[in-house]
């Protein structure tokens, strides 16, 4: 288990930020993955031993108690299981409906939190339990930054962004270095939705790319490229649907999602051909993973994910309603079956493989209600 004291072994996971440099940061191994991986294997072990906690009621009630169970008073934790800590991802993904929700002053917390342990270290993936920032994988994060800056748009807190707006605009400046390059996404690994994937120049960071510039605009901070330009480079992913990356002619379902969140999306019912499944949304795609991909196989390729579920269709609700109504009723099934909701699904089933358990109760149950 991680203590308090464990600070001084992660020093070393601030990565190299050095601005238009052609060398992003290696992915190394560090002594707070081994101890958070560690952590989640127990937790997994005692979840296989003792069973998962079960909410009584229907779909909507048990997500309404899980959101509830995610507050501990500090921040919105991403689950009430294995994942207590914040994750910039997944609370920029849930923020929208979590305000919707009537969570307003609670996300303003948790923004105040996180802008205060990242201000220290630069925006990571993760803040530990013990209040340390790092990332996993330990490279940089462009859906970490610009979640972030989604959320602080959101949540409209004035007051913090002026507190924080200088070192608000150096992390628009640094991605704006690191990951792009002429309106483009550099050829190097970043950390992204899909963790456990080696990608070079992908289209989710491509899109993260376009989020950053809309927000950094409507919350007056600079940034070197415009919306309206990186979505004409994001044509460069479509071939009658988007490609996973740029090395590559396979879709994959971040790819195919995320334009369509964001409302820049190229021809919706091309994109459902690709990716039409009873229970949204896998990530679909075999490719080279990270050596830490032995410990959980095929979790990021053919298993079921609601974060990526629950994006996809929020932009089917807008294009085909019926669709997402159907969508809603077959998670609402499975969420009702197991009194929670599930961080994986595979074969209908909860992901599970020797050294890990998917987790439970996930934040992610904001998205299901606000749907």
């Amino acid at each position: 288990m991680l203590c308090a004291g464990s600070s001084a072994w992660i020093e070393q996971s601030v990565p190299n930020r050095k601005i238009g440099g052609s060398n992003p940061p290696r992915r190394v191994m560090l002594p707070i993955h081994v101890l958070q991986g560690m952590r989640y294997f127990f937790s997994s072990l005692k979840q296989k031993i003792k069973g998962p906690t079960r909410y009584q009621g229907s779909a909507d009630e048990i997500c309404e108690q899980i959101v509830k169970n995610c507050w501990n008073g500090e921040y919105f934790q991403t689950s009430t299981h294995h994942y207590r800590e914040f994750w910039a991802r997944d609370f920029g993904y849930c923020v929208e409906s979590l305000v919707k929700l009537g969570y307003l002053n609670e996300v303003r917390q948790t923004l105040a939190y996180a802008l205060e342990k990242f201000s220290k270290t630069g925006i990571k993936t993760t803040i530990s339990r013990e209040g340390v920032p790092f990332s996993f994988p330990n490279v940089y994060s462009p859906d970490s930054v610009a979640l972030i800056m989604h959320a602080l748009r959101v949540a409209n807190d004035k007051e913090l962004i002026k507190k924080y707006k200088t070192f608000l605009q150096r992390e628009i400046d640094a991605f704006g270095h690191i990951v792009l390059e002429d309106g483009r996404v550099r050829s190097a690994q970043f950390s992204g939705m899909r963790d456990y994937a080696v990608r070079s120049s992908s289209c989710y960071d491509h899109c993260m790319s376009i989020l950053l510039a809309r927000e950094a605009k409507k919350l007056g901070f600079e940034f070197d490229y415009s919306e309206k330009q990186l979505v004409k480079t994001l044509g460069t992913y479509w071939i009658g649907y988007y490609r996973d990356d740029r090395s590559s002619l396979a879709p994959s379902g971040d790819a195919n999602a995320l334009p369509y969140w964001l409302g820049v999306g190229k021809d919706f019912s091309k994109t459902l051909r690709i990716l039409h499944d009873e229970l949204p949304l896998s990530y679909g795609r075999e490719q080279k993973m990270i050596a830490e991909e032995f410990f959980v196989p095929g979790w990021e390729t053919d298993a079921v994910w609601p974060l990526l579920g629950f994006i996809w269709m929020k932009a089917v609700k807008k294009y085909n309603p019926a669709l997402a109504r159907k969508y809603k009723a077959n998670y609402s099934a499975i969420i009702e079956k197991y009194g929670t909701l599930y961080e994986v699904y595979q074969n209908g089933k909860p992901y599970k493989s020797f050294f890990y358990h998917a987790d439970e109760g996930m934040l992610w149950a904001s998205n299901f209600l606000a749907l």
